[in-house]
């Protein structure tokens, strides 16, 4: 049986080594960390590693709300190609 697909936009794309820096640099475990998310360790842990390199947006919404980085896009994989993105939007005429 195939494993169901997310919807697009349900899910983030994690930069992990980000996401675990800023971690650190807040003094939390990931056992902390984790219980604040309501999420398990190993899940966390996945993340920070890249075995699970996307999250729900409720997920990544609270880690950026816990972790408080100065850009919402901090833990995104793809924060490059978003501003690349938004940057190459032009307004209509």
């Amino acid at each position: 049986m195939a494993k169901p697909r997310a919807r697009p936009g349900t899910t983030v794309p994690i930069d992990g080594a980000e996401l675990r820096r800023a971690r650190i640099d807040r003094g939390l475990e990931v056992a902390d960390l984790a219980r604040r998310l309501r999420i398990s360790r190993a899940y966390l842990t996945k993340l920070e590693l890249g075995h699970s390199p996307r999250a729900s947006v409720t997920v990544y919404a609270g880690l950026v709300r816990l972790l408080q980085p100065a850009d919402a896009n901090a833990f995104r994989a793809d924060r490059d190609a978003s501003a690349a993105d938004r940057a190459d939007v032009r307004p209509p005429h």
